[in-house]
């Protein structure tokens, strides 16, 4: 049980509510929709690349495109961005840096 606040015109009042969660399936970027991938990169958030089938992929070595002008022309600046799901990023045709949302 999580206790809630609501706020009512007279007084403010606790209740409680219950939350269920459903870990049998953890979530996945596969999980991000086309709409979703495009709305990081209007935000400046290369999206995760899907699956390549490269080896060098098991490495961490996948190529990221520049989601200001496109170029795949990017070098990894460190291993985590603003958070640890995400790497940072620089293009080198635009010099923008980056975050680049991990794959999951």
């Amino acid at each position: 049980m999580v206790a809630a606040h609501t706020h009512t015109d007279q007084a403010l009042a606790w209740s409680t509510a219950a939350l269920a969660a459903d870990s049998e399936v953890p979530w996945t970027t596969d999980w991000i929709s086309e709409t979703g991938q495009e709305k990081l990169r209007e935000y400046g958030i290369a999206s995760p690349v899907r699956s390549s089938g490269s080896k060098l992929a098991l490495f961490g070595e996948t190529t990221v495109a520049c989601p200001q002008c496109g170029s795949t022309a990017t070098e990894k600046l460190s291993e985590f961005g603003s958070t640890s799901c995400k790497a940072q990023y620089r293009c080198t045709a635009c010099a923008e840096p980056f975050d680049y949302f991990k794959c999951i």
